[in-house]
């Protein structure tokens, strides 16, 4: 028997175990084929059954490190959609349905042209979301129309790209203001053309003749772009054509209310700080000692109609801001929040601007041309921008212009405060 086999073992050992150490040796010694064999057969599956829970483990933890990373990334850019943008590469199949007349949406985060993507043109539309309600401040929150434009310009980044500093904000104002803001704002017939100008080269800033305010309105399109003084609306010394407005009554109070906000002590701080503008220039700014344009201005579009090429402002400004109001007098706002928006440009692109056709150049990033949104910028010498051809009218373009600038003459401001009346270098 194999326990005599062992005793034997042991004995030419001249050793004689206890019994029940021969039983442990016997144990674990002496394994049966059949048990050595089945052993064999399972060793195998328990590495295969080792290695795939393994792989389990580790597919379950790449997929919630990416959940999270997602979730912390679209979190963090929720407050300013300057940073949550996306690009819309040249697909073939969209380009084909476009030629071929099939209407294809654009989402927000990407705009198309037909002439773009024969080009390679690559623009992305920076644009407030569809449904914004969860990013929404809530009026009755605050005491008054300021308070709430406050909060919502504190709440959005700025960004450095492509250059320093600028901002796009989105639900800017109450929504009772805005829509007030809407229902007062102007028709052309209340309006005057635009003059001629220059000075929005890059090196512009370095001629004498741009030191001087008599370089005025940078736009060579004279009958393509009307503006309004909005400061010549709520002054009622100031002569204006009143035959433009639904009520003008009501537009001068709905404007006055703007003004108030926008050239408070407290916002102009805010717009002082968040686009870190120059030092020195904050008391001559809050106390209302700089030239300032607040100017309602409408642009005709079309293939034929308004553009201006990539320039990066007069060095005479400070600052430039610009709110949007699509869709009025007929305009398709559908359409023109990817058309009728600025676009921003980088250095490179400026320099490879087409000289030939009034400077264009693709846009690194374009404003979606949304309701209560607007955006600004600190003007300096790479502050580059445009505004593209749009190839088909969508309606007008209407928008309010803030600027503040460095210094005018004291002949073109007012005796109560440095504005230059809607005369701007733009």
């Amino acid at each position: 028997s194999s326990k005599a086999l062992l005793r034997n073992r042991y004995h030419h050992q001249n050793v004689l175990p206890e019994e029940d150490v021969l039983e442990d040796a016997l144990n674990t010694t002496l394994i049966s084929p059949r048990s050595k064999q089945s052993q064999q057969q399972q060793s195998p599956s328990s590495k295969a059954l080792s290695v795939q829970m393994l792989f389990v483990f580790l597919l379950a933890f790449v997929t919630f490190t990416y959940s999270e990373l997602d979730f912390f990334s679209s979190t963090s850019t929720s407050s300013s959609p300057l940073g949550d943008t996306s690009r819309l590469e040249n697909d073939d199949e969209y380009v084909e349905k476009k030629r071929e007349g099939v209407e294809v949406e654009v989402e927000v985060g990407a705009s198309f042209d037909e002439k773009e993507a024969s080009s390679s043109f690559k623009n992305v539309l920076v644009s407030c979301p569809t449904n914004d309600d969860v990013n929404k401040v809530n009026p009755v929150d605050f005491e008054t129309d300021l308070d709430y434009v406050l909060e919502n310009f504190k709440r959005t980044e700025t960004t450095s790209d492509p250059f320093e500093e600028i901002v796009y904000v989105c639900n800017v104002f109450p929504p009772e203001l805005y829509e007030k803001m809407l229902s007062d704002f102007p028709l052309i017939a209340s309006m005057e053309p635009t003059e001629k100008g220059r000075c929005s080269e890059a090196g512009d800033w370095k001629l004498a003749k741009c030191k001087s305010y008599s370089a005025a309105g940078s736009n060579q399109f004279k009958d393509l772009r009307w503006k309004l003084s909005g400061y010549d609306v709520i002054d009622p010394k100031n002569r204006v054509e009143k035959s433009g407005f639904r009520d003008f009554e009501s537009a001068k109070e709905t404007w006055r209310r703007v003004e108030q906000i926008l050239f408070s002590e407290r916002f102009q701080n805010l717009v002082y700080d968040k686009l870190k503008l120059p030092e020195g220039w904050r008391d001559k700014m809050i106390t209302g000692n700089v030239p300032t344009d607040f100017r309602l201005q409408t642009d005709k579009m079309g293939e034929n109609g308004y553009a201006i090429g990539v320039h990066p402002d007069t060095p005479k400004k400070l600052a430039t801001m610009q709110f949007y109001f699509p869709g009025l007098h007929g305009g398709d706002e559908k359409k023109q929040e990817s058309k009728y928006g600025t676009c921003v440009h980088t250095a490179k692109q400026f320099e490879e601007r087409d000289r030939k056709n009034n400077n264009a150049a693709p846009c690194e990033k374009k404003f979606g041309f949304r309701h209560n949104s607007m955006y600004a910028f600190k003007v300096h010498e790479t502050s580059y921008h445009s505004v593209e051809k749009a190839l088909e009218d969508a309606g007008e373009r209407n928008t309010l212009l803030v600027n503040w600038y460095r210094d005018v003459p004291q002949k073109l401001a007012t005796k109560q405060k440095r504005r230059t009346k809607g005369r701007g270098l733009m």
